[in-house]
């Protein structure tokens, strides 16, 4: 979705994540290496308008209610202290994954994969601060990752993933089969 988070909204979210207070991500390991901002209010505002995705999700799952959406704002900069790489978000009951683009630097594409193949079933470039786009989470043959980034800027996004309420028939074949 081009240009989702627009105008006045846009900049406020920017001005915060350059004056934000940035710290080495928890989930930080030998594969990921990226930053989270520490902002509540900031995470907190952007999980509301990311709400407000609700009607899309439910049409484009069968109709079920979301619940909720969990992310964080994170950055990848250029060079070999940066990795996103291959990865699933399939855990906790997401169902979509959300990146939002609030920077955006040279490369740093979204791509989504087979696990088992090199060969790219989509890949999300030029993505402008602003643009938002949904991913498939719960197929469990599916990996992303985020590309390398390869100017001195920083790909910085608010990513995480929506969760949804069961509906009654869900429920009914979970607890009766």
């Amino acid at each position: 979705l081009r240009g989702w988070l627009s105008g006045a909204d846009l900049e406020s979210a920017r001005r915060l994540v350059l004056d934000g207070d940035w710290e080495r991500d928890e989930h930080t390991n030998d594969n990921f290496l990226f930053d989270r901002l520490r902002h509540d209010a900031l995470q907190e505002w952007l999980t509301e308008r990311v709400m407000t995705l609700a009607p899309l999700v439910s049409s484009l799952l069968d109709e079920q209610r979301v619940s909720h959406f969990e992310g964080y704002v994170k950055r990848v900069k250029a060079g070999p202290n940066y990795r996103f790489p291959w990865h699933s978000d399939r855990s906790g009951g997401r169902m979509i994954g959300l990146s939002l683009c609030l920077e955006t630097a040279e490369g740093g594409a979204f791509e989504l994969r087979k696990k088992w193949s090199k060969e790219l079933l989509a890949r999300v470039a030029n993505i402008q601060p602003g643009d938002v786009h949904l991913f498939d989470v719960q197929d469990p043959t599916l990996v992303h990752r985020v590309g390398p980034v390869l100017s001195t800027g920083a790909r910085v996004f608010l990513r995480g993933g929506i969760l949804l309420l069961i509906s009654p028939r869900d429920a009914s074949k979970i607890f009766h089969n």
